[in-house]
């Protein structure tokens, strides 16, 4: 069962409060190349304020994330970096840029590996592997991912691995994700940059929804 995280202060506080203790530097997005993907350019943007990705003259939205480079922005786009954490992936050494974020992750239940002893740190992320990352990490931060409305299955749902429906199903459901004009997922592709912050985003959006109705 996931560790349940109580949102007492908004997402940007807590990030506000870890950036600002000298763990990291807040940065600004700009990237010039962001007119390849201009619907994701204010994720791409707020994530780097963040430091969630780092600033360069180019982000490669259309570039394929790898499992550690997605790990890496949805560990500290929420703000669940822990240095303390510790793993024996046989492809995440102690001294990789890699370690803490998938020992993070790997703590907390949000990724296990492909098996016991690989992480897959360097193998491209599946969207399928992308979306239930991302619901365990909704789920662990107590987002609301249901809308109260029910929604056409993806034409492609029997493709998608059965670990993988339920968490493809709730983030449709809750307009994290969308088909595409085929209404396919393509659970086998692999993500691109754009899109896998895209949908942390729509995430860290939508807890900040929460704590809003919260006050």
């Amino acid at each position: 069962m996931l560790l349940q995280v109580s949102f007492a202060k908004s997402i940007e506080t807590v990030l506000d409060n870890y950036y600002n203790n000298g763990q990291a530097e807040v940065e600004q997005g700009g990237f010039s190349d962001m007119d390849q993907a201009p619907w994701a350019r204010e994720a791409v943007d707020y994530l780097a304020k963040y430091g969630a990705v780092a600033t360069a003259e180019n982000f490669e939205p259309n570039r394929e994330i790898t499992r550690a480079e997605f790990i890496k922005i949805l560990i500290l786009a929420f703000g669940l970096y822990d240095a303390g954490a510790a793993s024996s992936f046989e492809d995440v050494p102690k001294e990789s840029w890699q370690y803490p974020y998938v020992s993070s992750a790997k703590k907390l239940g949000i990724a296990l590996g492909i098996n016991e002893n690989y992480f897959g740190a360097d193998e491209f992320i599946t969207r399928e592997q992308l979306v239930v990352m991302t619901c365990k990490t909704a789920l662990l931060c107590n987002v609301d991912l249901n809308e109260g409305g029910t929604k056409e299955q993806f034409a492609d749902y029997h493709l998608i691995s059965d670990y993988a429906k339920q968490a493809a199903l709730a983030l449709q459901s809750s307009n994290v994700i969308s088909g595409d004009e085929r209404s396919f997922f393509n659970p086998k592709n692999n993500a691109k940059r754009a899109e896998a912050c895209k949908i942390i985003y729509e995430i860290v959006v939508k807890a900040l929804e929460n704590f809003d109705n919260m006050l």
